[in-house]
């Protein structure tokens, strides 16, 4: 037992993660082919504009003022939101610390109990096996670059007190080079295992590839064991395959393979069973990808421990259970003292030529704002791989992506009546992608637009050349209040020409659009340089609409 826990298990963890990178890459760019093939098609639905309104004629149409405000102007401090924001990200950073600290205390121990007391190695070990938290707060908090920084350091400086002390209490048995193979045999190959499968651009599926993979390969294994220990059946398998000429290699190849495709059924299944509790709100996306963390050190942590009894394999699994119960004992006394109420509707609408750009705002922007509400966007190339979800990945792969696509107004309006509007038990909102064909993606944007309580349109890059994006900016400009819409630009936006393009439209605005009774009209722009995580905070104060110097006023 010691052998396969030593040996076997190791193994499969490390197939099981690097073909998770592989197969996580060649899933998503097949999935991202199908959402685009999906984009460019019609189904017969009419994608004519609307039927405009007359202009008011008896006023003179004022030239739209488009104002560019800095970060630095913006205090987001003093808004009552964003200080609630805050604390819950704050909040879920404490909940997280706790809990791994309870996982940590029980490894600690039971190292501990197997080599001896040493108060010297508890800290360090302590240290040592709380390096899970930085990752888990690196992954969920919405935390700036400065932040990040300071809580590396800050484990960093932890780190090097702990085997300073360590050093201390046991002088002349342990060195520096001893203590940092430890922490490396501890904790190195469990976080390069997570890189393979937690990088930005197979995030969003890797836990869930992960789980299946895992099942599946051990699935192999054990058809090689079943195989192994029963002589009568190795002989029969021989007899079948010696006429069609097959030799030893491909019989071992062939085993292997039955048994990953037997198990590929129960993870399947596995797969089916988190899909369904995701989709009745038992747990957030972003909990996959942060248990994914905590049960992968769970089993690789405690391998070592089984050179003393195969048994203690079990601390992991253990000191994983207590920190489950201790996060959702700490999410739900934080729900229990929340507001209670749907959260905010924030449309999110950009330049879909940004690529990765739009990637790594979303996902620092996202941590955020899903701590006030819904996140509701058109699903485009840039983000369609970012913000899959776990339903949406099993209908891909379970050839049902089509009926995620909205068919006509009649579909539009059930998603809309039906759009989950709660927080997750980790206290997260939602994105809420609609996929859209060629011909129902004007009707949705406006749907969406007319039903937001906010605005984001990203229009970095926005260019003559990169202009795709007019027809939604001319519909916010006739169905939104401005108060509630903010422009995201930088240096690749071009300024002129999208002055020139706001003048244009604002003057083809209908009489019946709320803007237009609106005195001294203005468009907010907000730059992400150079401070980009400034430039969330200001973002986030204007989208909430406590910024009461730039409102404009109603006549």
């Amino acid at each position: 037992m010691s052998v396969t826990l030593t040996g076997v298990l190791p193994l499969i963890i490390i197939f099981a993660a690097i073909a998770t990178a592989i197969v996580s890459r060649w899933i998503l760019k097949r999935y991202s082919l199908a959402v685009r093939k999906g984009m460019r098609k019609n189904i017969g639905q009419s994608s004519a504009r609307p039927k405009k309104q007359l202009i008011d004629s008896s006023r003179p149409t004022d030239p739209l003022i488009v104002m560019e405000l800095s970060p630095s102007t913006l205090n987001a401090n003093n808004s009552t939101i964003y200080k609630r924001t805050k604390q819950a990200n704050r909040s879920a950073a404490l909940v997280y610390l706790f809990a791994g600290s309870v996982y940590a205390i029980l490894l600690t121990i039971v190292w501990q109990l197997i080599a001896g007391y040493s108060q010297g190695r508890f800290f360090f070990l302590l240290a040592c096996y709380i390096w899970p938290v930085i990752l888990t707060l690196w992954l969920s908090t919405g935390f700036s670059k400065p932040q990040l920084k300071i809580l590396f350091g800050g484990y960093a400086l932890v780190f090097m007190l702990a085997a300073i002390f360590a050093l201390f209490r046991n002088p002349g048995q342990t060195t520096i080079f001893q203590l940092l193979f430890l922490w490396f045999y501890v904790n190195g190959p469990g976080t390069l295992l997570l890189l393979a499968f937690l990088r930005r651009k197979v995030r969003a599926v890797g836990p869930l590839v992960l789980a299946f993979l895992i099942v599946a390969i051990i699935g192999s294994f054990i058809a090689v064991e079943v195989v192994a220990s029963n002589s009568s059946l190795l002989e029969l398998i021989v007899q079948l395959a010696a006429p069609v000429g097959l030799n030893a290699y491909v019989i071992f190849f062939l085993i292997l393979f039955s048994g990953f495709l037997i198990f590929s059924f129960f993870g399947y299944r596995l797969l089916s069973v988190l899909g369904k509790k995701y989709h009745l709100k038992q747990f957030s996306d972003q909990a996959i990808s942060i248990d994914a963390i905590w049960l992968l050190f769970a089993v690789v942590q405690p391998i070592n421990f089984t050179f003393e009894g195969w048994y203690w394999i079990f601390s992991g699994p253990v000191a994983f259970a207590a920190y489950k119960i201790i996060a959702n004992t700490g999410f739900k006394y934080l729900r229990s003292r929340a507001i209670k109420d749907d959260g905010k509707q924030l449309l999110l609408l950009r330049v879909f030529a940004l690529g990765n750009r739009s990637a790594q705002f979303f996902d620092i922007f996202s941590k955020w704002w899903r701590r006030i509400g819904n996140i509701n966007m058109i699903s485009g190339p840039d983000l369609v791989t970012t913000a899959i979800e776990p339903h949406e990945f099993l209908d891909y792969i379970s050839g049902r992506l089509s009926r995620q696509f909205v068919k006509d107004e009649a579909d539009l309006q059930h998603r809309l009546a039906t759009l989950d509007r709660r927080s997750d038990p980790d206290g997260l909102y939602r994105v809420n992608e609609f996929f859209c064909y060629n011909d129902t993606w004007r009707m949705t944007m406006r749907k969406l637009a007319a039903e937001s309580d906010a605005v984001l349109m990203d229009l970095r890059g926005f260019s003559p050349r990169k202009r795709g994006c007019i027809y939604e900016i001319e519909q916010l400009l006739h169905l939104v209040p401005l108060s509630q819409i903010v422009f995201l630009v930088d240096k690749t936006t071009d300024r002129h020409f999208l002055n020139q393009t706001f003048q244009q439209l604002w003057a083809q605005t209908p009489s019946n659009s709320p803007n237009r009774q609106v005195v001294d009209a203005t468009v907010r722009l907000i730059s992400s340089e150079p401070n980009f995580d400034a430039s969330v905070q200001g973002l986030l104060r204007l989208l909430l609409g406590e910024d009461k110097t730039f409102l404009s006023v109603n006549r």
